[in-house]
């Protein structure tokens, strides 16, 4: 026999990996949004959450300190 030997297809045939639950991905970012208020007093919200007049003052903030986001 030449070469290697060939790999059982059945090995593909398994079932698929489940998607992850975007609820527990979800409870997973709040429960670490939680906590880092309660350990370290840090604040973490997605810009979209903000009201409009903060929103633009922290975007500007923000790309002043850390240059342009995507």
């Amino acid at each position: 026999m030449k070469g290697n030997a060939p790999i059982s297809r059945i090995y593909s045939m398994g079932q698929a990996a489940a998607d992850p639950d975007p609820l527990a991905t979800n409870a997973r970012t709040e429960r670490m949004r939680r906590d880092s208020w309660r350990e370290h007093k840090l604040v973490i919200v997605r810009m979209s959450e903000l009201p409009e007049p903060l929103r633009a003052a922290m975007a500007k903030w923000a790309e002043t300190q850390w240059g342009r986001g995507s």
